[in-house]
């Protein structure tokens, strides 16, 4: 029994998710979700704050019960590198370098102070690379946080990446496009993805933690009192307003995503989905559907996973581990 660990520090929770496969199917043997106790950790470089991080990701770990600790983690936001181009038709030992002259180009610095990897696949028979990278000094502080907390980092993959991954999984019948949503407390991960085609993977600065900084501000009250006022259900209005005030960025970049999509690989998304822990922003579904004219859908892909392991409580909160379960659905290659 191979156990893996998924780990999604995000930026208000940290997801946790271990599981193991048998004769082709998942278990999932521990679950669970905590509050971070860094703030902007991503940002995180002081050698304390990955100390206080990992420190407290051990505890929460051995409190878990969680024994594995071969672990899958991923990195999103504006440290990460997306670029896509076009190539000729070249012999495998060449698109390397063909990767590397495309980075001179784009990327200040190129490849050298990068983590990166590449895909490549036809479209309407034209060969395109999908090129995501990271820096190197970024993954270190990763590295470190798990290795403190007793894990050993073997993949880290994209949000995006890994958010279509559990689609992927949970759809394994599925043909047509589809664009997922999942709006998370910093950033909104967007995946549009087309099965052995063309993928479009972005994050857009849009979260339930914009809202909060609203709302702090036009209210003149702390964050904490303006998160507990966001989450109240009797100020769904009044907060309704504030999400229809403050969500420009999140549809114009995905209207521009849908056209750069539609541009590259010839077909329309059949299906929307809106997952994470900020996919509930009241009014956020409604915008969506009417601005980009699609119905939208929200999906829990708890609801999709046979039964398991998974504590009805965490269930019925399956939005907030669309990417762990990507995460720990990702094969160990």
């Amino acid at each position: 029994m191979a156990l893996k660990v998924g780990v999604d520090i995000g930026g208000k929770y940290i997801k946790i998710i271990e599981g193991y496969e048998k004769k082709g199917k998942l278990f999932i043997r521990r679950i669970g979700m905590i509050e971070n106790p860094v703030e902007n950790f991503r940002r995180a470089t002081e050698e304390n704050e990955v100390r206080i991080l990992g420190g407290f990701l051990k505890e929460y770990l051995k409190k878990l019960g969680v024994k594995g600790n071969k672990a899958i983690c991923s990195v999103s936001g504006e440290d990460v590198i997306l670029h896509y181009f076009e190539i000729p038709e070249l012999p495998e030992e060449e698109i390397k370098s063909a990767v590397q002259l495309e980075a001179l180009q784009v990327i200040p610095g190129g490849l050298e102070n990068l983590e990166y990897d590449y895909s490549v696949f036809s479209v309407n028979g034209k060969k395109h690379v999908f090129l995501g990278g990271y820096p190197k000094e970024k993954c270190e502080v990763f590295v470190n946080i798990l290795s403190s907390s007793g894990l050993t980092p073997l993949i880290m993959d994209i949000d995006g990446l890994a958010v279509a991954n559990c689609y992927g999984y949970l759809r394994k019948n599925w043909e047509k496009p589809v664009c997922i949503l999942n709006i998370g407390h910093t950033n909104t991960n967007l995946s549009i993805v087309q099965k052995e085609g063309f993928t479009f993977i972005r994050d857009i600065s849009f979260g339930g933690h914009r809202i909060t900084e609203r709302i702090s501000e036009m209210e003149q009250i702390s964050p904490e009192e303006a998160e507990r006022f966001r989450l109240r259900k009797e100020n769904y209005q009044e907060v309704k307003k504030y999400v229809e005030g403050n969500c420009e960025e999140l549809v114009e970049e995905v209207s521009i995503g849908l056209k750069y999509f539609e541009h590259r690989s010839g077909e329309k998304p059949v299906e929307f989905l809106l997952t994470g822990g900020s996919a509930t922003l009241p009014g956020i579904k409604e915008i969506l559907e009417k601005t980009l004219e699609v119905e939208m859908k929200l999906w829990n892909p708890f609801d999709e996973v046979e039964e398991n392991l998974i504590p009805l409580e965490i269930k019925n909160k399956g939005r907030f581990f669309s990417l762990c379960f990507g995460l720990l659905t990702r094969k160990l290659i």
